[in-house]
């Protein structure tokens, strides 16, 4: 029988049909995110070992820059329609939600375009008191078409997420973007072509990707009646509702840029090309910190969405810090190793002449872990509706982000900018989570906080065995696994796996692991 106040909790009720499909559709991100870490991996390995450390320092700043126009490009309007999609499919208003659709690809189609016939009329001034060498300005105007492009994929994700499609997002940015890269890479480089053909092929790579993905999206929309009413010209554009939540919130937008793009940006120019690839060889393994976090993202919003939309306060409390138990912990190898680990690894992977990049690796871990394990509590403010407290928070982490960088970068460089973005990282989320405590999602329950606290206590366990003891990366490796076990096992309360994946209980050796009980399980998720 189940309890009527914790059904009123929302910590033991039967879960949604959506919390369900949340958490088994994210976890099926989740494992495709991992075979596109893999590839990333690989890429990312062979291109720096291939390249000398300027030839890389000058490749991560064109595509640093070409990062920070797709993020201008979208104007926040794939986080938007993440939002206003569910809604106005959850109220019934088709018209609306075709017409956001359309909004919001031509709005960043318009404005890519706009930021690429700017560049081109600006190329002429690209000097040395710019961009430090000529091929980092060779680079960066090849690399620069990718904007267009990691822009729409960003609208093509967000769409299929709105629809709960996790096997074509898994089949789009885990397999065949990821892959057609590596292939990239592995002919220009066998080939023994320059940094500007390994250029070119990104760019093919990710236009044949997105291509494919819009294709796939078009089926999606013709089987939802979409395609239907744009022929028809059926549909409301709204314009005032879509913009007006857009453009306020591209604060987050621009903090962002402040702590990725435009550090690489300022290290270039305030240091050179070789601060750079320290800083842009390990920025991609910190970010592993954030694999499961953003696979969880694609469709937490869209559910939070609706169980807003239907007043399921309770509801939308538990899957909060559900998901964020779920990120933490998932997420806590990549924090072992990357932490603990950190300089062992990137002699490992990148070889000595970026040991000095071990230390950089580490200070930035830690702020994408804290980060990730925070949860969504800016996209939860945003379904929320909270657009001034998010604003302010935003004002705040920009002011530290350039602060941060303008005093640390020119002095430290590749150190400078790790601090400083760490730094953005953790002002940014912890203002945001004071936020969110005064919303209905309050503070997390007492098993969950146990599982934070304990994956505090791990991690510096084994950095303090790491220094004291200096074990090779194998043996350090082995007993992180060994820790993220014994801590999966102390925080099963707190995630309630089998609530969520009761076939896992059938396994013996899983069902020790993650406690309770196939009958148990039945009862849940009747």
């Amino acid at each position: 029988m189940i309890d009527p106040e914790a059904v009123e909790s929302g910590t033991e009720a039967p879960p949604l049909r959506e919390e369900t499909g949340h958490f088994r559709g994210s976890t099926l991100l989740v494992f495709g995110k991992f075979i596109g870490l893999g590839l990333d991996l690989a890429t990312q390995v062979i291109i720096v070992r291939a390249l000398s450390r300027t030839e890389y320092g000058a490749f991560a700043f064109g595509l640093s820059v070409a990062s920070l126009a797709a993020t201008v490009g979208l104007l926040g309007l794939d986080k938007t329609i993440s939002r206003f999609v569910p809604l106005y499919d959850e109220q019934g208003d088709q018209r609306r939600l075709v017409g956001s659709l359309l909004l919001a690809f031509g709005v960043v189609a318009g404005v890519t375009i706009a930021m690429l016939l700017a560049l081109l009329g600006l190329q002429s001034q690209l000097g040395e008191e710019v961009v430090e060498n000529e091929l980092a300005r060779q680079l960066l105007l090849i690399l620069f078409l990718l904007a267009p492009i990691r822009a729409f994929d960003s609208l093509l994700t967000a769409t299929f997420a709105s629809f709960g499609k996790a096997r074509s997002i898994v089949l789009r940015r885990n397999v065949l973007a990821p892959g057609l890269q590596l292939i990239v890479v592995v002919f220009v480089l066998l080939a023994d072509q320059p940094p500007e053909f390994l250029a070119i092929g990104y760019v093919v790579a990710g236009f044949v990707g997105v291509a494919a993905f819009g294709l796939l999206l078009v089926q999606l929309l013709a089987k939802k009646g979409v395609v239907g009413r744009i022929r028809r010209r059926d549909f409301t554009v709204p314009a005032r509702d879509v913009l007006g939540f857009s453009l306020p919130l591209m604060s987050s937008d621009v903090v962002f840029l402040l702590r990725t793009s435009a550090v690489v940006v300022l290290l270039q120019y305030f240091s050179n090309s070789s601060q750079v690839a320290a800083y842009g060889a390990v920025l991609p393994l910190a970010r592993q910190n954030l694999v499961v976090y953003q696979s969880f993202a694609f469709l937490f919003v869209p559910v939070a969405s609706r169980l807003f939309a239907r007043g399921e306060q309770a509801r939308l409390r538990n899957m909060y810090w559900q998901t964020s138990a779920w990120i933490a912990v998932a997420t806590f190898p990549a924090l072992a190793v990357s932490v603990a680990l950190a300089t062992p690894l990137t002699v490992f992977l990148f070889g000595d002449a970026y040991a000095d990049a071990g230390t950089v690796l580490a200070v930035l871990a830690v702020g994408h872990y804290i980060s990730a394990a925070l949860g969504f509590n800016a996209l939860t403010l945003r379904v929320q509706g909270s657009v001034r407290y998010i604003v302010g928070v935003d004002v705040v982490a920009a002011t530290v982000s350039v602060a941060a960088s303008f005093l640390f970068i020119e002095r430290f460089g590749a150190m400078g900018a790790a601090v400083a973005t760490s730094a953005t990282l953790i002002v940014q989320n912890v203002l945001y989570q004071v936020g969110l405590a005064r919303s209905s999602v309050g503070l997390p329950e007492r098993r969950h906080a146990a599982t934070f606290v304990g994956i505090a206590v791990a991690v510096a366990g084994l950095t303090v065995l790491q220094v004291a003891f200096g074990p090779p990366l194998l043996v350090g490796i082995v007993v992180a696994g060994l820790v993220a076990l014994a801590l999966l096992a102390a925080s099963r309360r707190s995630l309630e796996i089998g609530r969520y994946f009761p076939e896992l209980l059938k396994v013996p050796v899983l069902r020790s692991l993650i406690g309770g009980s196939e009958t148990e399980a039945g009862r849940r998720v009747a």
